[in-house]
């Protein structure tokens, strides 16, 4: 797991653009520039990063 990590974080220095889907979401916000969470497959809410962090509400609802 690390080593993808590694490789979307090179990635995404060079400015390519990836689509992750991780169920580790501490890891993948890490490295992300936006984020969204999804739940029954809608869209429940789309964010910039690092905004999760800053919004109760949403912290709540990825941490528990």
């Amino acid at each position: 797991m690390k080593e993808i990590f590694h490789i979307v974080s090179a990635l995404r220095q060079t400015g390519v653009a990836t689509l992750l889907i991780e169920q580790n979401a501490r890891a993948a916000l890490q490295i992300s520039d936006y984020g969204s969470v999804l739940k029954q497959a809608n869209s429940r809410w789309k964010v910039l990063l690092p905004s999760w962090l800053t919004i109760p509400r949403l912290s709540k609802h990825i941490w528990g």
